[in-house]
């Protein structure tokens, strides 16, 4: 695979992640075009969970990015207290879809 298309890869990978973030994100206080801006998402979502900023590094890294999204959409969980074994066993399964899910059917506050 060119590097190129690992780029356009990760790219895609990073507006997927933040439409999933986008109900979490604007539940925080920010705005919503702060969700769709790939990267920038990741930092935005350490910024809600008030985790470090190179939290946002090592979701970008690859193989340790995978994790790094589901402990982020975990942690996400927790702090609009939706977060228990269904959720979780659901998210993960998933590949995050059920993050997109919960976001967009919960009432987040």
């Amino acid at each position: 695979m060119s590097i190129g298309l690992t780029l356009v890869f990760l790219t895609l990978l990073q507006v997927y992640y933040g439409i999933l973030a986008l109900r979490f994100i604007t539940g925080a206080g920010f705005k919503a075009w702060q969700a769709l801006i790939p990267f920038y998402n990741i930092y935005i979502m350490t910024k809600v969970i008030q985790r470090p900023w190179w939290w946002t590094i090592l979701a970008v890294l690859p193989v340790v990015g995978n994790v790094m999204m589901v402990v982020i959409f975990f942690e996400l969980m927790h702090m609009y207290r939706i977060a228990d074994i269904k959720n979780t066993v659901l998210g993960t399964i998933t590949l995050g879809l059920y993050f997109g899910y919960l976001g967009f059917s919960s009432d987040l506050k």
